[in-house]
């Protein structure tokens, strides 16, 4: 990595090349927003402006506000939390990627559609005929964007027009890819946009192909050639890179994050002169891997270059709000920042060599049904209804966002859409403290390696011996567990009793037969409907 990099271009000539890609954005952008026709709510001037900030691998633990003992500074985030409301019992809906954003646009169980993420190059997974977030807020004449990771698939333009056979596009979850396989001049179709964006700037996942930026469909690159993927991944610190691939000449992975705020930083500067609200995901690339601080940050934290990287995400938040502030619509937007799950195993090298804990008090990472898989930062600032400075240990789910949002903004909902998501908004304005929820799903793996997770109250029941599936680097944690106190067991099925036992060091499915025999007859029935 070249010396002096910071958030801005390495060089004159980088910085000039983005200032005008930059400004050709933000004219475009600025035309496309006048001249977008939502069917207008007379009202649509009052509702808040809406920003989620939906992280990438952001542990519970990660996060100062969260964890006194993090070897991690996050003053911007803690400072949004100060000034909003921090949940505690807050969850993803799955302990992966993929799952969690579907859920989280549509308001819907991810196992009722997908139980794994998309790999390189997949199709679109959610049809223009499904209702998302963005849809409901277009209704209300909001402009809908995502600047950042989707990884929810599109349609992507094969040669001759036909998509080749799976086994020719992914192997193991590799791209087998080869620019000469697309079209990469035409729009691709689906996805975000399809999904109900007005507009969309990414690169879709931070470690798989097409390494280069797309907006609205478009390529930027007017010459996308094939890169090797060693050779892209010697320039990252962490993280399997999925195969070689078509990518823009010259490619960086410590350039991701630095544009993405760059755009970020634009759509909210213009958005300050359009009268309709706007509804942006802000969707990071950090902490996922590749872990790629840029030069400023190497060093800054007590936790390695993981630790680095979220100092940087820390900043980036920081620099969000302060363009928020600094346009007068901070007042104005509700601001969400939350992870689409647990930590990566990858923290296994930080909680050995750091003894930082990611995933905070809890037991589990990315993958695992168990808590430190899915319980993660939460947090709601908006300015006038949420007061400072205020907690909640009610139990909600990112999926509930989309019956929240819906409510504010006063849609109601088609009885057959978004049935797994619960309004909230009551907690948001101290109108209760109740959740909305007393039970919640949450699954990991697939087909015959598929786990459930019931949470009822404050119990955990596992339909299967672990919460964790037997491969990977994740196995590292099983040892670290049981050094921690986690009792081994030959049971079939696992019970936790939260509220006496939040790191879920005893199984209890012995003593308490009957309570799990009954939530698994309840996990079966909310499974079936």
């Amino acid at each position: 990595m070249k010396k002096g990099k910071r958030l801005e271009c390495l060089d004159e000539k980088g910085r000039m090349t983005f200032v005008a890609a930059v400004l050709v954005s933000t004219l475009w952008l600025f035309l496309s927003v006048q001249g977008c026709t939502p069917v207008m709510d007379s009202n649509a001037d009052h509702y808040p402006n809406v920003l989620i900030i939906y992280t990438d691998d952001l542990g519970y633990g990660d996060v100062g506000c969260y964890n006194p003992e993090s070897k991690i500074a996050t003053p911007h985030i803690d400072r949004l939390a100060s000034n909003g409301m921090l949940f505690t019992d807050a969850h993803s809906p799955a302990s992966i990627c993929t799952p969690s954003r579907y859920s989280l646009m549509t308001g819907r169980y991810p196992w009722r559609r997908i139980d794994r993420i998309v790999f390189p190059f997949g199709p679109s997974l959610i049809g223009e005929d499904e209702l998302t977030v963005p849809k409901v807020l277009k209704e209300k004449g909001y402009h809908t964007a995502l600047i950042g990771k989707w990884h929810l698939g599109w349609d992507w333009n094969w040669r001759g027009g036909v998509r080749p056979p799976e086994d020719q596009i992914t192997s193991g979850g590799h791209s087998l890819v080869t620019a000469d396989l697309l079209d990469f001049g035409q729009p691709v179709t689906g996805g975000a946009m399809g999904a109900g964006f007005d507009y969309y700037f990414g690169q879709d996942v931070p470690n798989f192909p097409p390494y280069a930026w797309m907006e609205n469909g478009k390529f930027l690159s007017k010459k996308l050639v094939q890169l090797k993927a060693e050779e892209i991944e010697s320039i990252a610190f962490r993280g399997s890179i999925h195969g070689d691939g078509p990518g823009e000449p010259g490619w960086r992975f410590d350039e991701v994050m630095p544009t993405l705020l760059g755009r970020a930083v634009s759509y909210l500067r213009e958005m300050k002169y359009v009268k309709e609200p706007f509804f942006l995901l802000f969707a990071t690339t950090s902490p996922h891997t590749p872990v790629v601080p840029v030069s400023e940050f190497h060093g800054k934290s007590e936790a390695g270059f993981y630790g680095d990287y979220i100092q940087q995400l820390d900043k980036e938040v920081g620099e969000i709000m302060r363009v928020l502030e600094e346009t007068d619509q901070l007042r104005k937007t509700l601001i969400i920042l939350t992870s689409d799950n647990g930590p990566e195993a990858i923290v296994k090298d930080v909680v050995a060599n750091y003894g930082h804990r990611s995933m905070g008090p809890f037991r589990g990472v990315k993958w695992d049904v168990y808590e430190g898989g899915h319980r993660v930062p939460f947090i709601v600032h908006w300015p006038g209804v949420v007061k400072p400075n205020t907690k909640s240990d009610a139990l909600i789910s990112q999926l509930d966002i989309m019956a929240t949002l819906a409510s504010f903004v006063g849609v109601q909902l088609p009885a057959d859409v978004a049935g797994d998501s619960y309004d909230f908004l009551p907690l948001l304005r101290q109108e209760s403290t109740a959740a909305p929820r007393e039970n919640l799903l949450q699954s990991t793996g697939s087909g015959m390696d598929r786990v459930f997770a019931l949470r009822h109250k404050n119990w955990v029941y596992i339909n299967a011996n672990s919460g964790r599936l037997p491969w990977g680097a994740k196995l590292w944690f099983n040892e670290y567990e049981r050094n921690r106190g986690v009792v081994p067991h030959d049971e079939p099925d696992e019970l936790f009793d939260l509220s006496k036992d939040p790191e879920q060091r005893y199984n209890l499915v012995r003593e308490e037969r009957k309570l799990a025999d009954e939530m698994r007859i309840l996990l079966n029935t909310l499974l079936g409907s």
